[in-house]
């Protein structure tokens, strides 16, 4: 249906643009279902290395051969012991939001009723009688628990079940979950109220317990807490934080008289209140409220565990799914009437076989890439599809083997070695590498264009405006392809190979570089739970969060970095132009990596169009710019069209 290129492209899931031919077709083996995929003699069904898998649009069951084991739970009263709900989870690095969900279509027929948090993606069980049921009841309603998604990414989901009405977390051992103003919450006057005043959220967590361990008001007192929360709750509400003569401690759970000053992460202006109680917002900043106010906040988090772990042996349970997909069968294994009928394989009469065609004889960059020893190279001009030598070597042993390739897990496959992983003598005889040597002996391999580059520290500011998503040259969206292009970009730098959580990079990495990558945009500046944001573009930042590649800071580590530019990938910003934040940022990354003398620190700015800033936006753009100056940072600005 689609006449134009553009439109083609944009639609890329079903379609693939025919160069040759000048016409929009329809993308090989495009089947959600396995019956209908291995129905056409060209395709099959992958299931991935996993029984269990999932396809777009077609619910599936992870937790189907779910039952309480007698022999083997702790849990008090074991199979017959008494819970007041079950969670199901997507973990929250897999989450697609407004993609996947979670249901239960039997669960009111086994006496259960469900909550579905699409912020969270968690669905949290409970009986239909508000009575508590056995471990054996939520079990039977788990195993009925179907996960479907719209997504097309094919990326794994990590999902986990737990008893409890809280929803696990394995970061912290802890359980979580978010009430909301829809929970009626008894004032200390017996009267109802629209939200809970902070007495009324702390009473009514510590009257829910499970599996022996009791409910308090949520804390947080590291990063990691700050981040597990955010992601399981992702709404305004109460937390275990008050005051009094403006000395702020923790009152609720194992840290409760703990001062705060250890560990904060007040919003700007916070705290204002002296005798106060503390909030959360959405993005995992705190806020106080006076307790002469008796605010009522439109909801309170619960946090259930004082030491890391379930409750007990048998509660909880983590599965991982694969993305079940239709591909093309190779050439060499499909019947003649399917090598007739595929457009990418020839049939050789005088031998009665099938064999792909040429690279060269590709014509679009998607195809190229699924075949077998193909590679879409755009570093020819025009690019086109080209022969990729390791590619068809089909194992680690015989990958290995040859001194040019190295067989990368992640992709399951062979590629060509980068200039990074040669010996010295390899090294030497490949044209398009250099051996940078040190003084003291040693050095490494580098592509020829980093022979002479010093050692330094490089910010990418990335623009994540709505614009990007425009079509850039012959690619159908700029964001991704600038991202696809920085992900090239870092498998060819002189990584210094120290982790992000290293910090200052050693001086033993003479000439080698550490990266970082942040996106800058905007958002809506008003958030209304659940999960509604409203008013204003407002200036806004993102970086990966804490257990996500190098978690925002400088990585010498070709995985951290590759985490970062596939989430950001999956977290594009598309909003306004704004990049006071992101200046901000980088000048905060450079300062808090202390590097050592000799280190360039190097900040390069990629948009497509005028910055938006105003107003005091603007003074905090002078003032990061008076940072990155003191800081003796170089920056390069890049326009993309």
């Amino acid at each position: 249906v689609h006449d134009t290129e553009p439109g083609c492209l944009a639609d890329p899931d079903k379609c693939v643009w025919n160069n040759l031919k000048q016409e929009c077709t329809e993308r090989p083996c495009n089947y959600v279902e396995e019956a209908a995929c291995t129905g056409d003699a060209v395709c099959d069904w992958n299931s991935g290395n996993n029984s269990l898998s999932y396809s777009k649009g077609v619910a599936m069951f992870p937790f189907a051969s779910l039952t309480c084991d007698e022999a083997t739970t702790t849990c008090p009263g074991k199979c017959g012991g008494l819970v007041n709900g079950a969670a199901v989870s997507i973990d929250s690095a897999d989450y697609i939001k407004g993609k996947d969900t979670l249901e239960c279509a039997e669960c009111p027929a086994l006496g259960m009723k469900t909550e579905w948090s699409a912020s969270t993606g968690s669905l949290v069980l409970t009986s239909m009688d508000g009575q508590e049921k056995s471990l054996t009841a939520f079990a039977e309603a788990m195993a009925k628990v179907s996960f479907k998604t719209s997504s097309a990414a094919g990326k794994e989901r990590s999902m986990t079940w737990n008893y409890g009405e809280g929803v696990f977390d394995a970061r912290t051992g802890h359980y979580y979950r978010y009430y909301s103003s829809n929970t009626v919450c008894q004032t200390t006057g017996g009267a109802t109220t629209a939200g809970c005043t902070w007495e009324d959220a702390k009473q009514a967590c510590a009257a829910k317990a499970f599996l022996g361990i009791s409910g308090y008001l949520m804390t947080a007192t590291t990063d990691l807490e700050t981040e597990v929360a955010r992601g399981r709750i992702a709404a305004e509400g109460w937390m275990g934080a008050s005051a009094t003569n403006g000395a702020w401690t923790w009152s609720t759970g194992p840290e409760a008289g703990t001062a705060l000053n250890s560990y904060e992460n007040w919003m700007t202006g916070e705290p204002s209140a002296l005798n106060g109680d503390g909030y959360f917002f959405p993005n995992g900043e705190w806020g106080s409220v006076a307790k002469t106010s008796n605010k009522a906040v439109l909801g309170y988090a619960c946090e259930w565990g004082s030491t890391k772990g379930p409750a007990c042996t048998g509660s909880v349970e983590k599965v991982v799914v694969n993305a079940g997909a239709c591909v093309e069968r190779k050439c060499t294994e499909i019947s003649r009437t399917g090598c007739v009928a595929d457009p990418y394989c020839d049939w050789i009469v005088n031998t009665t076989t099938c064999v792909q065609k040429p690279c060269t004889d590709v014509m679009e960059e998607l195809p190229c890439n699924r075949k077998e020893g193909c590679h879409w190279s755009p570093s020819i001009s025009p690019a086109m599809c080209v022969e990729e030598p390791c590619a068809k070597l089909k194992d680690t042993p015989t990958c290995n083997a040859d001194s040019n390739c190295a067989w990368e897990d992640g992709k399951k496959m062979c590629v060509e070695k980068n200039c990074n992983d040669l010996t010295k003598c390899n090294c030497v005889e490949d044209t398009k590498c250099f051996w940078k040597a040190v003084s003291g002996g040693g050095g490494s391999c580098v592509k020829n264009s980093y022979g002479q580059c010093p050692t330094m520290d490089v910010v990418v500011l990335v623009d994540g405006s709505q614009s990007m998503a425009q079509s850039f040259g012959h690619h159908p969206h700029g964001f991704f392809a600038l991202m696809e292009m920085l992900g090239d970009w870092i498998q060819s730098l002189p990584l210094n190979g120290e982790a992000a959580t290293v910090g200052a990079a050693s001086q033993a990495n003479t000439g080698k570089v550490r990266v970082s990558v942040v996106q800058f945009s905007g958002r809506p500046q008003f958030f209304s739970p659940p999960n509604t944001w409203s008013g204003p573009i407002i200036n806004s930042v993102a970086v990966t969060p804490i257990g996500v590649g190098t978690a925002g800071r400088l990585s010498g580590v070709s995985g951290e970095l590759k985490s970062d530019v596939d989430w950001h990938e999956s977290n594009y910003l598309e909003a306004g132009t704004y990049i006071a934040k992101g200046l901000k940022r980088a000048a905060n990354i450079f300062a808090s990596s202390s590097p050592v003398d000799g280190r360039q620190r190097v900040l390069m700015i990629f948009t497509d169009g005028m910055i938006e800033d105003a107003g005091a936006d603007k003074d905090i753009m002078v003032q990061a710019r008076q940072d990155l100056d003191g800081l003796s940072v170089q920056t390069f600005g890049i326009v993309v069209r």
